[in-house]
């Protein structure tokens, strides 16, 4: 059995939280502290809870409470924003995935009510997951080993049989210290010969070699 295991963001689906401060607070330099304040995340230490981002933005409002109006009328706002559209050209690599019999599953550190939310915007790449263990729910974040030997057990599988693709170092260095080989994410373009070296995807045709 092969086995893809994919975190979510910025990689499957876009994550970039600047573009709801580019969208709702066009001033440079209002913008630059929301960036600085709200994209750094008071609550990023801790395991992301389905509560996380209330708490955090109502902290945020109590530590700035000038900003306190644009905080809150940004809040049901804030996911549809930030999870902007999904990866180009990714869905079309799941599929080939599975034409290659690849099992595909997920991580995610999104709470569980944001990633029912995510499933409905982006069903045509999440719906070819078989499962997705979201670390809120067993108390854990991607950057931890113990979440990557739970994945194991619960997606039945040994570590030599799983390639795991991520961008942070930390997410790579967690599923290795398991025994998980892994691939940094750099774009879909770099991921594809990846997935071909390693065996996931069959060669290029060598019409398709030679253009290149």
């Amino acid at each position: 059995m092969r086995v893809v295991v994919f975190e979510l963001g910025n990689v499957l689906i876009g994550w970039q939280p600047q573009l709801l401060y580019q969208k709702y607070v066009p001033d440079p330099q209002l913008r630059a502290w929301f960036s600085a304040e709200v994209c750094r995340a008071p609550w990023e230490d801790k395991p992301v809870r389905d509560n996380a981002l209330e708490e955090g933005l109502r902290r945020l409002a109590d530590r700035h409470p000038r900003r306190a109006k644009v905080l809150a009328a940004h809040h049901d706002h804030l996911l549809q924003a930030m999870i902007h559209n999904k990866v180009p050209l990714m869905a079309g690599t799941l599929h080939r995935l599975r034409d290659e019999g690849v099992r595909l599953l997920g991580i995610t550190d999104l709470p569980s009510k944001a990633l029912t939310q995510v499933m409905r915007i982006h069903p045509d790449a999440l719906d070819q997951l078989a499962d997705i263990v979201v670390a809120e729910e067993i108390g854990m974040r991607p950057s931890d080993p113990e979440l990557f030997e739970y994945a194991l057990r619960r997606f039945e599988m040994r570590a030599n049989q799983c390639l795991y693709v991520d961008s942070p170092p930390a997410n790579i260095q967690a599923a290795e210290s398991v025994g998980i080989a892994s691939v940094k994410y750099e774009s879909i373009g770099a991921l594809r010969p990846q997935l071909r070296e390693r065996g996931y995807l069959p060669p290029l045709p060598w019409t398709e070699r030679m253009l290149r």
